[in-house]
Formats: structure tokens, C-alpha cells, sequence
């Protein structure tokens, strides 16, 4: 139980910094990706008219 106890911190530590770059990289995945969808939607439907 103590051993168990002395490692759920370091899990803990180790699990929050991940999850903070998986969320800046979704993020910026996602903005660029609306960016992309916008910008050329916006220049095909400028070019088509």
C-alpha cells in the first residue's frame, strides 16, 4: 500500500504534462486546420464568383 501510495505522484506528474502538450497540438491542429477550411473555402467561393 506505501509503495503504491509513493508512485501515484510521480504518475500523477508524469501524466499532467502530456496532457497539456496533447491539448496545445489538438489546438493548433485545429486552428490551423479551420484556418486552412476558411481560407480556401472563402478563395474557392471568390473564385467560382
Amino acid at each position: 500500500m506505501i509503495s503504491s501510495i509513493k508512485n501515484t505522484p510521480k504518475i500523477s506528474r508524469s501524466l499532467r504534462i502530456p496532457n497539456i502538450i496533447i491539448i496545445l497540438v489538438l489546438g493548433l491542429g485545429l486552428g490551423l486546420g479551420l484556418g486552412l477550411g476558411l481560407g480556401l473555402g472563402l478563395g474557392l467561393g471568390l473564385g467560382l464568383s
